[in-house]
C-alpha cells in the first residue's frame, strides 16, 4: 500500500498564513528579546501598521507609554515561562492614538518566540472604564453630599446599602443589614410608621418619605431625610423598594439657629411697630382736620405702611413659631363656603383698589371638619397672591367643593402663571414668585399656609390655568 501524499511544506505555510490573516483575532510573534517576528492582517487592520513598520521593532514600542512598564512586567513573567490570558493594554494606532486591546501571550521557549492573540476590545474598555469613573464621581459627590443610597428585595426582603449609608449609620461595611435591623436604628415612636410607609410603598407603589431622627450604631442621634419609590417589573408588578437616604443634621441645626434670630428680632419689632400704628391712627382719629388734605395723605400713608410692615413682622413670628412644630389647630364641624365668603369678603377693597374683581363660584354648603381661623388665613394667603399678579379688569375665581370624602378649594387667576420650577419651591420659606421688588413681602405666606394645610392632613399646590393664569388649590379631609 502506497502512502498517503503529504503537501508541501510551502503550500502548507501559504496555507496557515491565509487563515491568520483571515482571522478576526490579532495574532503576532515575537522572539525571546521582545522583538516582532511576524502579525497578520487585524493587527494592520486594527491599528493600521505594516508589516515592515513592525517587524523587527520591540514590542513595547507600539504601547502606550503609560501602559509599557506594567506590560514589561507582563512580558517578562511570559518569558520565564507563563502563559498570561486577559491581559489589557491600549496599543498605539499608526495615527498615535491609544487603542485598547485584551490578549494572552502564550511562550515557547523551545522555539524561541510568543505567540500574541488578542482581539480589538477598544469600545469595550473604554466604555467600563468610564462607567468606572462615573461611579466613583457618584460616591465622591454623595460622599459630600452625605447621601446614601438603599434597597429593599421585595421577594427576599434583603436589604442592601451603599458605602455612604453604612457612614450614616456609623456601622461596618461587613454588617448586612435585614428590614428589622435597619429599623431598629428609628426612635420607637417613629418606628411603626416607617415601617407601614415602606409596606405601603412594597404593596401599593405608595412613594415613601421620611424626615426625623434617627439614632446611629455609635448612639449619636442625627436628623435624616428619605426618599424611596417602587421598583417594578416589565409586567408592573413590584419588585422592591429603591431610595435615597441624607443626613440633614448641619442643615437642620442651622435653620434651627435662623429661626430662633427671626423669632427674636420679630419680638423686638413688633413692640414698637404696634405703638407706631396705634399714634397714627390716633391722629388720623383725633386731629385729621388740624393737619390739612396734604397732612391727611401723608398720616395715611404713614399709617398703611405701617399696617404693612406689622404684617411682615406678624409673618416672621407665625414661620418662626412653624419652624419648631406644626401650627395649632383645632378642627370643628363648619361650613367650608362660609370660609370662602369670609376670606373673599376681608380683600374685595384690596381687589377693588387695583382694579380686581373677587367672585365666588357656585356658592352653597360644603361640610367638614377644620379650623375655620387657620383655613380663612390660608385662604388669604392665596387670594392676596392672586390679587397681587392679576392685571386690571381681571375677574378672579374661588370655589370650595367636595369631592368624596376630601373637600377641596381652588382660587382661579388669570396672573403671568406659574412655571414647573414654580410650583417646586413655591412653598418655601422666603421664596417668591415672579420675582420683583416691587410687589414687596418677604415670601412666607405660602409657607405658612403650606404648614396649615399638612396640619389639617392635606395637600396644597399650584398649576397652570388652561388660557393662562394660575390655580391655586388646597385639599383636606372631610373630617379632619
Amino acid at each position: 500500500m502506497s502512502a498517503a501524499p503529504e503537501a508541501p511544506p510551502e503550500l502548507l505555510e501559504r496555507v496557515a498564513r491565509g487563515l491568520l490573516d483571515a482571522s478576526p483575532l490579532l495574532v503576532a510573534l515575537a522572539d525571546t528579546g521582545g522583538r516582532f517576528l511576524y502579525h497578520n492582517g487585524e493587527v494592520q487592520n486594527v491599528l493600521g501598521w505594516r508589516p515592515e513598520q513592525v517587524v523587527g521593532r520591540p514590542v513595547l514600542d507600539f504601547i502606550h507609554a503609560p501602559d509599557r512598564a506594567r506590560t514589561a512586567t507582563t512580558l517578562a513573567r511570559v518569558l520565564e515561562g507563563e502563559t498570561v490570558r486577559g491581559e489589557e493594554v491600549r496599543a498605539l494606532h499608526v495615527d498615535g492614538s491609544p487603542r485598547w486591546l485584551t490578549y494572552a501571550a502564550v511562550p515557547d521557549l523551545d522555539q524561541g518566540v510568543v505567540r500574541f492573540i488578542g482581539q480589538d476590545t477598544h469600545d469595550l474598555v473604554a466604555t467600563r472604564h468610564r462607567l468606572t469613573r462615573s461611579q466613583q464621581l457618584l460616591r465622591q459627590a454623595m460622599r459630600m453630599a452625605r447621601l446614601g443610597a438603599w434597597e429593599i428585595d421585595g421577594a427576599t426582603s434583603r436589604v442592601r446599602w451603599s458605602e455612604e449609608t453604612y457612614r450614616i449609620h456609623e456601622v461596618d461595611p461587613a454588617w448586612q443589614p435585614t428590614r428589622e435591623g435597619a429599623l431598629a436604628f428609628f426612635p420607637k415612636e417613629t418606628r411603626d410608621e416607617v415601617a407601614r410607609r415602606l409596606e405601603r410603598c412594597l404593596q401599593e407603589g405608595e412613594p415613601f418619605a421620611y424626615e426625623g431622627p434617627l439614632r446611629t450604631a455609635e448612639g449619636r442621634s442625627i436628623w435624616i431625610q428619605a426618599f424611596g419609590e417602587p421598583i417594578r417589573e416589565s409586567d408592573g408588578t413590584i419588585a422592591g423598594v429603591r431610595g435615597v437616604v441624607q443626613d440633614i443634621s448641619v442643615r437642620r441645626e442651622s435653620d434651627a439657629l435662623k429661626d430662633r434670630f427671626l423669632a427674636m428680632v420679630s419680638h423686638e419689632l413688633r413692640t414698637p411697630l404696634t405703638a407706631l400704628y396705634g399714634a397714627l391712627r390716633l391722629l388720623q382719629a383725633k386731629h385729621a382736620e388740624a393737619l390739612g388734605t396734604r397732612g391727611q395723605q401723608l398720616l395715611d400713608a404713614g399709617a398703611r405702611n405701617a399696617e404693612q410692615l406689622r404684617r411682615l413682622v406678624d409673618d416672621l413670628l407665625d414661620v418662626s413659631r412653624l419652624a419648631s412644630d406644626r401650627p395649632h389647630v383645632e378642627p370643628g364641624e363648619g361650613d367650608l363656603d362660609a370660609v370662602v365668603r369670609e376670606g373673599v369678603e376681608s380683600l374685595r377693597t384690596t381687589a377693588a383698589e387695583r382694579g380686581v374683581q373677587l367672585r365666588q363660584v357656585e356658592p352653597g354648603p360644603v361640610r367638614g371638619r377644620f379650623d375655620p381661623g387657620r383655613l380663612v388665613q390660608v385662604l388669604v394667603n392665596l387670594l392676596s397672591n392672586a390679587i397681587r399678579f392679576s392685571p386690571e379688569g381681571e375677574v378672579i375665581e374661588v370655589q370650595a367643593l367636595r369631592i368624596g370624602a376630601r373637600l377641596r378649594v381652588e382660587v382661579r387667576d388669570r396672573g403671568p402663571g406659574v412655571s414647573p420650577e414654580d410650583t417646586e419651591v413655591a412653598f418655601e420659606r422666603f421664596r417668591q414668585l415672579h420675582r420683583d421688588a416691587s410687589r414687596g413681602g418677604f415670601g412666607l405666606g405660602l409657607a405658612i399656609s403650606k404648614s396649615i394645610v399638612v396640619a389639617h392632613g392635606g395637600v396644597i399646590g399650584l398649576a397652570p390655568r388652561v388660557g393662562g393664569g394660575t390655580v391655586a388649590w388646597f385639599e383636606l379631609p372631610a373630617d379632619a
